[in-house]
C-alpha cells in the first residue's frame, strides 16, 4: 500500500475504530444484551481479521473430535446465500450451496449426522436448534467472534501465521475487524497455516505480541492436503500428472497462495483463474472457465469452490474436475483443552 493510500484511509480507519470501540463498550456494560445458553455447550470459532484464517477446516476438526461423544450442531450465518432466516440443512430436500452458503454446504455434505443450520440471528438459530426432538449437546458457532449477541461458553480465535494481526491495521486500512484488545474475549488462540507446528518459544512470542493474558492458551495448526477428489473417484497428484499435462486452477478463496505453493512444490503448472472469496460464479465466469479448460485440461479447485461449480459447469468438464480436500492438525494439548471444557 502506497503512502498516499495509507493517508487517504487513515481517517476512515479511525472512524471505524471509534464505532467498534463504542459497540464493544455497550456489550461490555450490558447496555446491549448478550444471551447465554446453558442447555447446550456453545463453542465459538472465529477470527479478528477479514477472511482467510481457515475456519471451516477447523470447524470440521472439532466435529471429528466431538461427534462420537456428543450430539453436535453447526450454526453459521450462511454468508452470501440466496435465502434469509433460519434453515436447517438436514430438513431441506436436495439442499444446495445457494440455499445455505458454500461453507455450511461443504460441512453438511461430509457430516450429515451433524445438524447444520444457518441464521443471521444466532440467538434465534440456537433457540431453533434447541427445539429439536433430539437437541444438540454442543453447538459450534462458525465465524461468530464479533457476533456478541450470543455469549459462548468457550471461544477460539484463529490467526493466520502468514498475516499476523499484530502487524496489521484496522479496516479499511488493514484487515483487522477490531483492535487486538478484542482478543481479551477469547479463551484460546490458534495460529493457523503454519509451515510446521510452532515451538514453545515461538508460541510464547506470538502470545506476547498478541498481548494475551496469562490464562489464555495458544496453539498452532498445520494444513495438509488429502488426495484429490473427483465426482466418483480420488487420485493422487502423480496419477493426474501421468494422465494429463494441462491443468486449470480455479479459486474463489481469500488466500490461494498456500494452495498454489503446494501445487508448485508438486511440479503442477496450472493456469490460475483467481476470483474473490465466496465468489458467485456467473454464466460469463463459467464460460471463461470452460474455454480455459478446453477439451483436455483437468480443472483443479478448492473444496469450497467445488460445491458451487459442480452444478454450473458442463457434465463433461465435471468428469475431469478435482478438488483438494484440506485437513488440519492441531498442536499438543488442544484436544484435551476442548474436551475438558465439556466435562465441567
Amino acid at each position: 500500500m502506497s503512502l498516499i493510500q495509507k493517508i487517504s484511509l487513515w481517517l476512515p480507519s479511525k472512524l471505524y475504530q471509534s464505532v467498534v470501540w463504542m459497540r464493544n463498550r455497550l456489550f461490555d456494560n450490558n447496555l446491549i444484551k448478550s444471551t447465554s445458553f446453558y442447555s447446550a455447550f456453545v463453542l465459538s470459532v472465529g477470527n479478528i481479521t477479514v477472511g482467510g484464517t481457515g475456519k471451516t477446516p477447523h470447524v470440521e476438526y472439532l466435529i471429528r473430535l466431538l461427534e462420537d461423544k456428543y450430539k453436535v450442531a453447526v450454526l453459521s450465518r450462511g454468508y452470501r446465500r440466496q435465502t434469509k432466516g433460519y434453515l436447517l440443512a438436514n430438513e431441506l430436500p436436495n439442499v444446495t450451496a445457494k440455499e445455505i452458503g458454500d461453507e455450511p454446504y461443504q460441512i453438511f455434505s461430509k457430516t450429515q449426522d451433524v445438524l447444520v443450520a444457518v441464521d443471521e440471528d444466532r440467538v434465534d438459530g440456537i433457540n431453533h436448534l434447541l427445539e429439536q426432538t433430539l437437541p444438540p449437546q454442543v453447538i459450534l458457532l462458525d465465524d461468530a467472534f464479533q457476533h456478541r449477541y450470543v455469549k459462548p461458553q468457550f471461544s477460539v480465535v484463529l490467526c493466520d501465521y502468514n498475516r499476523p494481526p499484530y502487524a496489521d491495521s484496522l479496516l479499511p486500512m488493514g484487515r483487522l475487524r477490531e483492535p487486538l484488545s478484542g482478543l481479551n474475549r477469547a479463551d484460546a488462540v490458534v495460529v493457523t497455516k503454519c509451515p510446521k507446528h510452532l515451538t514453545t518459544e515461538q508460541l510464547e512470542t506470538w502470545h506476547q505480541k498478541l498481548h494475551l493474558k496469562p490464562n489464555q492458551r495458544i496453539f498452532s495448526s498445520v494444513v495438509s492436503y488429502d488426495n484429490l477428489q473427483g465426482l466418483h473417484e480420488e487420485k493422487t497428484i502423480e496419477q493426474l500428472k501421468a494422465e494429463c499435462r494441462k491443468f486449470v486452477l480455479v479459486t474463489g478463496i481469500a488466500n490461494p497462495k498456500p494452495l498454489c505453493d503446494y501445487l508448485s512444490e508438486n511440479r503442477v503448472e496450472a493456469t490460475h483463474l483467481a476470483y474473490a472469496d465466496h465468489h458467485n460464479f456467473t454464466p460469463e465466469d463459467i464460460k471463461a472457465i470452460e474455454q480455459a479448460c478446453g477439451n483436455e485440461a483437468i480443472l483443479l479447485t478448492t473444496e469450497k469452490d467445488y460445491v458451487r461449480l459442480k452444478t454450473s459447469i458442463s457434465p463433461e468438464l465435471l468428469s475431469r474436475t478435482y478438488f483438494l480436500p484440506i485437513r488440519v492438525s492441531l498442536s499438543e494439548g488442544f484436544d484435551e483443552m476442548i474436551l475438558s471444557q465439556l466435562l465441567r
